[in-house]
């Protein structure tokens, strides 16, 4: 089953992807978010505790209601059919420039994507982390590997996928863009549905050569000006 988020039941999260300057909008409307989700129970300064004897039956059949709701809605999420989630996506600066997303992105690589090594769900929304293997480093540190994340995935039996920038696929090759996550030890892509296959062999018979093109971008790269009051 496909699910589309209305944006006349949608409410809207502002991400900041680690540097204040990448936004993207997540719109989730209230049948789609679990129950109790942004509510938390915090227990403080708790000392002596006295029990009120009238009070014991109307609380323990209380638990007993909760526990046959919980039992309930797993029986229900046990038999109902996983569901395909499409999120909306806008980004502060024109990622179809090149230019600007090489001179916005920490890396600029040529990798291979190796595989999935986590899927980590963040306020209810998967993020994938994929293991890349390097050939080659057009902007940044070199480097031999590089862990990246990309918004989408899948979470128990619901799925999760940007409009327009399908998920990456192990054992294929492409130019990624990644801007650093301080603290994680991974690097978010950048650079929405543009992270061009690499194809050497089309690219030696004549065809598009992507790698070709990135330099190029790496060589020209510019601070997006859109951004240029919060670098």
């Amino acid at each position: 089953m496909t699910h589309e988020f209305n944006r006349s039941e949608a409410r809207s999260q502002v991400r900041d992807h680690g540097h204040g300057h990448l936004l993207r909008l997540l719109q989730l409307s209230d049948e789609q978010r679990p129950a109790g989700v942004e509510h938390q129970l915090a227990l403080q300064g708790v000392g002596e505790l006295s029990v009120n004897r009238s009070l014991v039956r109307p609380l323990v059949a209380g638990a007993a209601a909760v526990a046959v709701a919980s039992g309930g809605w797993l029986a229900y999420d046990s038999l109902r059919p996983g569901e395909a989630h499409s999120v909306h996506s806008s980004y502060s600066f024109d990622v179809g420039d090149e230019t600007k997303v090489a001179g916005f992105a920490d890396y600029v690589v040529v990798g291979t994507v190796d595989r999935v090594a986590d899927v980590q769900e963040r306020d209810g929304t998967p993020y994938t982390v994929f293991d890349v293997t390097v050939a080659q480093t057009l902007k940044g540190q070199p480097v031999k590997t590089l862990r990246v994340v990309q918004l989408g995935g899948t979470l128990g039996k619901d799925s999760w996928q940007v409009e327009g920038e399908p998920l990456l696929r192990t054992g294929t090759t492409y130019v990624l863009a990644a801007k650093t996550e301080q603290g994680r030890g991974t690097h978010q892509l950048v650079g929405g549905a543009d992270h061009p296959v690499v194809d050497r062999a089309a690219a030696r018979g004549g065809g598009s050569d992507p790698v070709a093109q990135w330099q190029g971008s790496v060589a020209r790269q510019r601070w997006p000006e859109e951004l240029a009051k919060i670098r």
